[in-house]
C-alpha cells in the first residue's frame, strides 16, 4: 500500500498542479510554509495560488486528511 502527502497548487481547480510528494503530512506542510507567502496562501488575497495537501493511497486522492 503505497501513501504519499502530495503538495498541490490551485487545489481543486482546473490546472491543479502537483508540486512535491512527500512521507508525511507535515513534511507536505511545512514545504508549503517555506514555499509559498502569507499572500500565497490566503484565499482571500487576490495572489493567492491555493496550496493544500492531498493524500493518496493506492492511486485514490482526497483532500479530506
Amino acid at each position: 500500500m503505497a501513501r504519499h502527502y502530495i503538495a498541490v497548487e490551485n487545489s481543486g481547480m482546473v490546472g491543479e498542479q502537483d508540486v512535491g510528494k512527500f512521507g508525511t503530512y507535515q513534511a507536505a506542510w511545512s514545504y508549503i510554509e517555506r514555499a509559498y507567502t502569507d499572500a500565497e496562501r490566503d484565499h482571500t488575497s487576490p495572489n493567492c495560488l491555493f496550496p493544500d495537501v492531498c493524500l493518496e493511497e493506492d492511486g485514490m486522492r482526497t483532500y479530506d486528511i
